[in-house]
């Protein structure tokens, strides 16, 4: 799992595979390549979301899928 503080909830644009805007958490955390796909947690253990980008602009910024994301994509079975 990543260390990290979530400083907010975002709506952010993925254009892959076709453009949809999804929701995120900005995280506070030394993000690196390589950390994607690693649970982000809260203090209990619970996963709220899930990494998958570093800031190119900002040091310290990491980017994560929301937990309720993955829950409607698993929900939808596909």
């Amino acid at each position: 799992s990543v260390g990290a503080m979530v400083r907010r909830s975002v709506q952010v644009s993925i254009d892959i595979p076709v453009p949809a805007r999804r929701a995120a958490l900005e995280l506070g955390a030394d993000v690196r390549r390589g950390d994607s796909g690693s649970p982000v947690l809260d203090g209990a253990g619970a996963v709220e979301g899930v990494v998958f980008a570093v800031s190119r602009d900002a040091t310290s910024t990491g980017w994560a899928v929301d937990a309720s994301e993955l829950r409607d994509f698993l929900d939808r079975g596909t």
